[in-house]
């Protein structure tokens, strides 16, 4: 039986299996127009993925099998669009295409697509597990990886059209934005109130010819210089949106996950305006490493988020935008 006790190293995070599967398997979602071989072929890392539970290390075979899978898509998309996987050598001797060539050819036929940063970052992690110098695991720890690859797979199979739109909306709703993004504001959630800056919208996507929103607003600190010199930070307000009304100096709109409404506006009160004036101080005399670190987190912080957005909808997207001829 000593291949089906569970691995105590997943404790740490999990305190069941099924917890363990609601938190570290990632489940295949794909639209229709991803190919049944790559969804066929998915269902085994997420088995893999469910097994890691009795023998840790085995989470990071998922990864690597998925690498295969990626591959798999990138000759399947190059396929769809005529472009071909062999090309003729210095030598003038026709030999299979590498994948760094297919995902040259990828971008150049879909630029609009944007996508060239995460195929080139798969194709180089796919590279370095295919080859590796030394015995090592990572884990758990390579979910948000795992997810991110779903995002990838989902978005080489939309229509560079589809996606193009997508982008022009986030730039249409940053421009709307702008004046959010500077001073101090007051975001209203339920029956609380918190000081924040930097308000922004951050990607957006289209469901049942709906849009969604990622909206991100940064807290205003009492003692920012303590929590910058001590790395111990507030979390960012990043939350999925819909239903926005921007209205001269305020806007309102519906949290996605609990459906309650949110607004944001500026704030009257002196009171707050001396917080954020010594939280605009603390910010300039920090050490530059300290501003370094807590900007990194951030980042870091609405990356994943950006992630779980995608994951939350890109497979619902409106893919009858997405007409077999762009294909």
């Amino acid at each position: 039986m000593e291949y089906h006790e569970p691995d105590h190293t997943w404790t740490i995070w999990c305190d069941s299996y099924e917890s363990f599967v609601e938190t570290f398997v990632v489940k295949g979602r794909f639209h229709p127009l991803v190919p049944e071989a790559v969804v066929n072929s998915y269902k085994v890392v997420e088995y893999i993925m469910a097994h890691s539970y009795y023998f840790y290390p085995m989470y990071d075979e998922a990864m690597l099998r998925l690498m295969g899978i990626f591959e798999m898509a990138v000759k399947n998309r190059c396929t769809e669009l005529k472009i071909p996987l062999k090309g003729l050598n210095d030598k003038i001797v026709l030999k299979e295409k590498t994948l760094g060539e297919l995902i040259k050819d990828l971008h150049k036929k879909e630029q609009g697509k944007q996508l060239y940063a995460q195929l080139d970052w798969l194709r180089r992690v796919r590279n370095l597990l295919s080859h590796p110098e030394n015995y090592g695991f990572i884990g758990g720890n390579i979910r948000s990886s795992v997810q991110e690859v779903v995002n990838v797979l989902n978005k080489l199979f939309l229509s560079e059209s589809l996606l193009i739109s997508f982008t022009e909306e986030r730039k249409r709703m940053a421009a709307l934005f702008k004046i959010f993004s500077k001073n101090l504001w007051v975001l209203s959630y339920e029956v609380d109130y918190y000081l924040v800056e930097k308000c922004s919208i951050r990607k957006a996507a289209r469901v049942e010819n709906k849009w969604k929103y990622l909206l991100v607003a940064h807290p205003v600190y009492s003692n920012f210089a303590s929590a910058l010199s001590e790395h111990k930070y507030l979390p960012l307000f990043i939350l999925g949106i819909e239903n926005i009304e921007v209205k001269g100096n305020s806007f309102t709109a519906t949290d996605i996950a609990s459906g309650l409404s949110i607004s944001i506006q500026k704030s009257s009160k002196d009171k707050d305006m001396l917080v954020y004036k010594k939280h605009l101080s603390d910010w300039e005399a920090a050490d530059k490493h300290n501003r370094f670190i807590y900007t990194h987190s951030a980042d870091m912080d609405i990356g994943h988020k950006e992630s779980d957005l995608d994951y939350q909808f890109l497979y619902q997207s409106d893919t009858h935008n997405s007409s077999l001829k762009n294909r």
